[in-house]
């Protein structure tokens, strides 16, 4: 196993609290903004995700915390049981250089977007896009509404929308 992939650091984190072990800061250190967790099934379903695009601990503290609360507070799932993680892929998204959206062209296809206007906020990662071809207006649009907001609300007085550079980690 590399022991330097976040992704494998939080499916073992996963397991030891699955087992009831204390948790633990993780030998893991990166510069970041956000960091995301995201389990899925077999046939690439979401079992569970969760994240954060403002970073307030140091790296190997924020992935061992967001391991746990992946395993056990999506709302929208169940938590996980101990014989499911073995068949559950997981992703680690870093997002890295957050910067002020300034244009369409300025988009990439490997660009995270969080879109708010208090209280509402959500964040689009690259894996979330849904189209036949990457398109950065309907990536845009897309996190409006992840965000709970109408698709064009980027226009709109009072809504940001802040631009991630990221790497995808997979175990």
């Amino acid at each position: 196993m590399n022991r330097e992939n976040p992704a494998v650091l939080a499916k073992e984190a996963i397991a030891r609290a699955l087992a009831g072990a204390p948790s633990d800061t993780l030998p893991w250190e990166t510069s970041l903004e956000g960091l995301f967790i995201s389990l899925q099934d077999a046939e690439g379903r979401v079992r569970a995700s969760y994240g954060t695009s403002r970073a307030e601990r140091g790296s190997g503290e924020l992935l061992a915390r967001l391991a746990r609360q992946a395993a056990s507070a999506d709302p929208r799932f169940p938590p996980l049981e101990a014989e499911e993680l073995a068949e559950l892929s997981l992703k680690v998204w870093v997002l890295f250089e957050g910067r002020p959206f300034a244009s369409l062209e300025a988009l990439g296809p490997d660009d995270a977007l969080r879109v708010e206007r208090p209280p509402f906020s959500g964040v689009f990662l690259p894996e979330n896009y849904m189209g036949e071809a990457w398109d950065p207006l309907s990536c845009l649009k897309q996190a409006c509404r992840r965000a709970g907001l109408a698709a064009a609300a980027f226009q709109e007085e009072g809504v940001s929308v802040r631009v991630f550079s990221t790497r995808c980690f997979e175990a």
